[in-house]
């Protein structure tokens, strides 16, 4: 899987992406084979029909399936393997899914980095008021 992160601010990054073709047919199989237990294809059994007629006859339905299924796992593998601490995920864009691949992009804003200096919050002072607890 290849990433490219680009910086549009402080806090605002776009990610493209680009899921190789091996990984992308392993995962595909997966969800078709998942998908295909529930669909009925003319001349075979509920669940036995092959992934090639399968995708013929319901080819528009599992690309929308496996991209549902697909996209929230790939972006979370890439969350973590970049190490990118969003505070929200704000769209997910220019989503091509080709036999041999699938390119998509999503724009993340990340989590504010807040440094404060010992120096402001050591030495503070503060009062403690006594509470005292009577049975009335």
């Amino acid at each position: 899987m290849r990433v490219e992160i680009k910086k549009l601010s402080e806090i605002r990054r776009i990610v493209n992406v680009e899921v190789d073709k091996f990984l992308l047919d392993e995962d595909r199989k997966k969800v078709y084979q998942d998908l295909g237990k529930e669909l009925k294809v003319p001349g075979f059994r509920k669940g036995c029909a092959p992934l090639d007629i399968l995708e013929k006859h319901y080819g528009k339905f599992l690309k929308e399936k496996f991209l549902e299924w697909a996209l929230p796992i790939y972006y979370e593998r890439i969350i973590k393997e970049k190490n990118i601490t969003p505070a929200a995920l704000l769209r997910i864009f220019d989503i091509e899914l080709k036999e041999d691949s699938l390119k998509f992009s999503f724009e993340v804003e990340l989590k504010p980095r807040i440094e404060i200096e010992e120096s402001l919050y050591k030495g503070i002072k503060i009062k403690e008021k006594k509470i005292e607890v009577r049975e009335e």
